[in-house]
């Protein structure tokens, strides 16, 4: 991404095996931040105007069995941000993403950098979209997911 896409800048923020593994790349053009308390992130989150969320399925023990079994918690932060995200269209990802961003056909990189330089090239598609995520964040409430859990469990049950 970083050779193929000139003019920006990627800031990575958080811990982890995976991000360890980058910051050992030495990458141009990219800034790594360790896990900041939850307070803060909204500071480090607004100074993006897109959001990236290159999940790979290869990275999880489980995911070619179970699917995204965990809630990927940064996609719901990217959008309460208001920004647009570019992803791969897992399921789970499209119905969390939808129209407020841009989702590569699972495991393409190139389809993915394509995405990702659609929206660096296009400013008013990420402003429409950015409206769109800012929109499903506010839709989309602990009371509406706790009671969606409910739910899923009572149908379980019964």
């Amino acid at each position: 991404i970083v050779k193929r896409i000139k003019n920006t800048y990627f800031l990575f923020i958080g811990s982890g095996k995976g991000f360890e593994k980058l910051r050992k790349m030495k990458l141009e053009r990219t800034m790594f931040v360790d896990a900041v308390d939850y307070e803060q992130l909204p500071y480090f989150l607004n100074m993006a105007d897109i959001f990236i969320a290159p999940f790979d399925s290869g990275e999880f023990e489980y995911f070619d069995k179970y699917g995204m079994f965990w809630s990927p918690m940064k996609l719901y932060e990217y959008l309460a941000v208001g920004r647009p995200v570019v992803s791969f269209a897992y399921p789970e990802i499209e119905k969390i993403v939808g129209d407020a961003g841009l989702l590569a056909k699972i495991g393409d990189l190139d389809d993915f950098v394509d995405k990702l330089q659609l929206l660096v090239d296009d400013v008013q598609i990420r402003k429409v979209m950015g409206k769109d995520a800012r929109k499903k964040a506010l839709d989309c409430s602990w009371d509406k997911k706790a009671r969606e859990t409910i739910e899923i469990y009572n149908s379980i049950i019964h």
